[in-house]
């Protein structure tokens, strides 16, 4: 069986200097998916240690205003599990012949509702980061599922197709 929607929290337990930049490289495999074995749509993200901000690489800031777009296709949210930085704004777009009713119930922002008809798009804005990545449903059409990660910072992914996933330029430390 295909695993989605699994979670994943890394915990940085080194002090960070922002002199050195290393990548996080990831394959996610179980024995029961699909031909590449690989998991999609693990959604990853960094946290500090207690008391302590993660270093933000200055390439990051080329794509802070960014727009980040997901689509309903097929009855489905592609791709299935998305990142948002809180700079960023999301786009959701209906490609589908049918109209849609998409739910969010998030802790930190606002909760999102919004009927989409076909062709329509909608932008939401996330200001504060969540804990942990949100449901998004359909009131109308119940298998429709997808997840949106928000974070205030660009230091998370979410696995790709054949279980690979990247977060770049994430600062180095020593070790305690």
């Amino acid at each position: 069986a295909l695993l989605t929607g699994v979670f994943v929290l890394c915990l940085l337990n080194a002090p960070l200097a922002a002199d050195e930049w290393g990548d996080l490289k990831v394959r996610f495999v179980s024995e029961g998916a699909a031909a590449n074995r690989g998991i999609p749509d693990v959604c990853v993200w960094l946290l500090p240690r207690a008391g302590q901000r993660l270093a933000v690489h200055p390439d990051y800031e080329k794509s802070a205003r960014d727009q980040v777009r997901i689509a309903i296709v097929g009855g489905m949210v592609v791709p299935q599990a998305t990142s948002l930085r809180t700079t960023q704004t999301l786009v959701i777009s209906n490609r589908d012949q049918v109209g849609y009713s998409i739910q969010g119930d998030f802790f930190s922002n606002d909760s999102l509702s919004r009927t989409l008809m076909p062709g329509q798009s909608s932008e939401v804005s996330c200001t504060k980061p969540e804990a942990t990545p949100v449901r998004l449903t359909c009131a109308i059409h119940p298998l429709l599922l997808g997840w949106l990660l928000v974070r205030d910072d660009a230091y998370s992914a979410v696995s790709d197709a054949d279980g690979v996933m990247k977060i770049s330029n994430v600062a180095r430390g020593e070790g305690e």
